[in-house]
């Protein structure tokens, strides 16, 4: 393969954990805001085409109110 040729790779796979704990830090840093900061985020990478970013963000914004929920809602395990 010459220096000039490139593979190209489909989507990067994000774990579960690196969503996380993206959320986490969006949490620590904008509190009560922080889905509203993160589905912002994934708004302006949809504005611009990108559909993996957006979902990425989508993802980080449902993981978000996961962490934030107070209580179980219908059809949760509770321990």
């Amino acid at each position: 393969m010459s220096e000039g040729n490139q593979v190209k790779k489909g989507p990067a796979m994000i774990s579960d954990r690196d969503i996380y704990r993206s959320a986490a830090v969006m949490i620590r840093r904008y509190g009560d805001g922080a889905a509203l900061e993160a589905g912002s985020r994934g708004d302006s990478l949809l504005d611009t085409g990108d559909i993996e970013g957006y979902g990425t963000w989508l993802q980080i914004v449902r993981a978000i109110r996961q962490l934030q929920r107070t209580s179980p809602t219908d059809g949760d395990m509770v321990h």
